[in-house]
Formats: C-alpha cells, sequence, structure tokens
C-alpha cells in the first residue's frame, strides 16, 4: 500500500516538474452560486439563488493538439440558508464549513493555435468539508418570535465529509503578449452528500408545523476571472498564435 502511495506522489511530482508544452498557472477569484437543497419548506417559502466567494488554482498540466489535461485546487465557504415571506425578515443563512477542492480535469480546445480559445472540459471533483466554529452536532443560530407569525429556532448542522462529484464546465484562454495569461471559467457541479443541514423548528400564527429543513451539498456554479503564467517558454521557433 505503501509503495503504490508513494509510486503516485512520484508520478504526481513529474507532471508538476516536467516542462511539458501549454503548463500554465493561474490564480483565480470568483464566485459559487448555488440553491440549498430543500427537504421540509418552511410556510410562505419562496426560491432564491444566492452567491459566495470561490478561490482557485488551477494548472494545465499536458497540452497536446487539442487536448488538453489540467487541475484545479480550490476553496470556498458552505452556506446554506432559506427566504420565506415575513414582515420583520425574509430569510436567514450560516455557514459552518470550508470545503477544499481537487479537481483534475481534462479539455478539449476548439480553435488551437489562436491567442484566444475555447475550451470545453470534463472534470471530477474531488470535495472534503472541514467543521468551522463549532463542534459537529446540532446548534443554535438564532431564535425567532414574529408576533402573529412565526415563533421557533434555527439550528445547524456541520457535517466533515469526503465526495467525488462530476463537473463540466467551459474555459476561455487569452494570451495576450508574452507568457502572460488572462483565464475566465464557468462550471457547473452535481453534488449529491450535504455538508450542512439547516433546520427550523417553529409555529406559524400559533400552529405548530414540520420541522422544516435545507441542505447544502456543493451542487451550484462556479465562476472565475484569473490571470496565468506560463511556467516554460516552450514555444521558441514555432508559429505565432494568431
Amino acid at each position: 500500500m505503501k509503495f503504490k502511495i508513494v509510486t503516485c506522489q512520484i508520478i504526481l511530482l513529474n507532471l508538476l516538474l516536467v516542462p511539458c508544452f501549454g503548463q500554465v498557472l493561474s490564480l483565480g477569484l470568483g464566485q459559487m452560486f448555488y440553491n440549498s437543497k430543500t427537504i421540509v419548506p418552511v410556510v410562505n417559502q419562496y426560491e432564491s439563488s444566492n452567491n459566495k466567494p470561490y478561490y482557485s488554482l488551477d494548472l494545465t498540466i499536458i497540452e497536446n493538439n487539442r487536448s488538453l489535461i489540467g487541475v484545479e485546487l480550490a476553496s470556498y465557504k458552505g452556506w446554506v440558508d432559506f427566504n420565506a415571506s415575513a414582515e420583520t425578515w425574509e430569510g436567514f443563512g450560516s455557514s459552518r464549513t470550508t470545503l477544499f477542492r481537487f479537481s483534475p480535469y481534462l479539455g478539449y480546445i476548439i480553435n488551437p493555435d489562436r491567442k484566444f480559445r475555447f475550451i470545453p472540459y470534463f472534470k471530477v471533483i474531488i470535495e472534503q468539508s472541514f467543521i468551522t466554529g463549532l463542534s459537529s452536532g446540532k446548534s443554535i443560530v438564532t431564535e425567532i418570535d414574529e408576533p402573529f407569525g412565526y415563533k421557533g429556532t434555527i439550528y445547524i448542522e456541520p457535517i466533515q465529509r469526503i465526495q467525488f462529484a462530476p463537473g463540466v464546465g467551459l474555459m476561455l484562454s487569452w494570451n495576450p503578449i508574452g507568457r502572460l495569461y488572462l483565464l475566465g471559467n464557468i462550471y457547473y457541479t452535481y453534488g449529491y452528500r450535504p455538508f450542512q443541514k439547516y433546520y427550523f423548528e417553529y409555529s406559524y400564527q400559533g400552529v405548530e408545523q414540520p420541522t422544516a429543513e435545507w441542505h447544502a451539498n456543493g451542487t451550484g456554479v462556479f465562476a472565475t476571472i484569473g490571470l496565468g503564467w506560463k511556467l516554460w517558454n516552450t514555444d521558441k521557433g514555432s508559429k505565432g498564435r494568431r
């Protein structure tokens, strides 16, 4: 087992260090757009999309004609929330987890040998969540006491776990000068294991209601804009891109 782990580490290190054509290291900043998954709705609930910061470090490892292989390291805070019509508030949200992603991907370059390129890709996301701010188990977020409306307690339950999830996306790559690259990236991930659960134990207008429940599971659209730098100048003597 140890031999297999060491072998994999050596192979990965070689991929990272050998100057393959097309190696570009980039730092991206952007947003995650998500909807919390409703398990049991609250009275007067309405759906609303939200966004939170997303950070990525991307390395294209191998580029061969139209094929591109790379890997992304990324991080974002896990959020779960809900929205409902009320007299004094509209919704509540909270985060008690931080998530890290390691995502190898395979892309297809639609227009190679151009300065501005379109690269659709498929990636496999390995995502690990870590609990931040409190220990595991349900904890109180806030108490709600709205006269003639909602009255109850909101709880959050963070979960430390790992999941493998698919993703599809599009990379826009522009090489304006020298080794400098400007990159735009947008992709969709389908997550299926929750990393946070949200509960609202409440009554509405004096009538007890079933406990409302929402999950956050990593499903959403992730978008970044970043700067990249080609690690090795391997284009000497080749035809310039148009």
